[in-house]
């Protein structure tokens, strides 16, 4: 008689493995990993904050931007004045927010890579810059006379203050100038000390920066105290 053959039959485990679809992979890549360090709010808040602070930079110290990207600013710049919304500044403001996303610590013997110097190379970013740009952060505004008068000797610790003609704003106001809010300054602060984060570095003037914000919560406060308008 022949001999019966046995038929193999497939496994059907085996074959829907070999069926099953590959895994995604949901994981960031190692360089956005190593940015990530604070949440996407806080980042957006950061670079919009220093769009504006690099705007100053670039009008006032252009000389703390590198010289690979100071070029490319000049060009940006070059092309806003061009257009019929210069003041914008549209272009100049993408460039450097491209600038910031290309910030790299430094890593296995290569250097930092940054639109500004931060490191200490000659003509790096100051604490006098950062506390020059917070002191032009100010708003003015018309209070009453004596209301106004009383803020001023609050802040010149009660010593002699003088009174101009071009801060006559009439029915017995004062035009006076006043800092912004304390977060402000403080957003600020945060907003420059990641920039040195990003890049893996101290910022070697912070304690300074901390004094001054220190220094100008008491000009703030009494701001709230002698120009609150509830009681002017």
């Amino acid at each position: 008689m022949p001999k019966k053959t046995s038929k193999k039959t497939k496994n059907p485990t085996a074959t829907k493995a070999a069926a099953a679809p590959a895994a995604a992979d949901a994981r960031s890549s190692t360089n956005k990993v190593e940015k990530a360090f604070v949440g996407p709010s806080s980042a957006k808040n950061y670079q919009g904050t220093l769009i504006r602070f690099v705007l100053h930079l670039f009008d006032s110290h252009k000389t703390v931007i590198t010289d690979k990207y100071v070029s490319k600013f000049d060009d940006a710049d070059a092309y806003d004045k061009g257009t019929p919304q210069a003041v914008l500044r549209m272009k100049l403001r993408t460039a450097i927010s491209s600038a910031i996303a290309e910030i790299e610590p430094s890593c296995d013997g290569n250097p930092y890579e940054c639109f500004l110097k931060i490191g200490n190379e000659e003509g790096a970013l100051t604490y006098q810059m950062v506390r020059d740009y917070m002191a032009e952060k100010s708003n003015e505004v018309e209070v009453d006379r004596k209301c106004a008068i009383e803020y001023l000797k609050a802040i010149n610790d009660g010593g002699e203050i003088n009174i101009t003609d071009d801060m006559d704003a009439g029915n017995g106001k004062l035009r006076v100038i006043v800092y912004q809010s304390e977060s402000a300054y403080n957003g600020l602060r945060s907003a420059v000390a990641w920039v040195y984060k990003l890049a893996r570095m101290e910022m070697p003037f912070a304690n300074n920066i901390g004094i001054y914000i220190n220094g100008l919560k008491r000009n703030i406060a009494a701001a709230k105290q002698h120009l609150d308008p509830r009681y002017c």
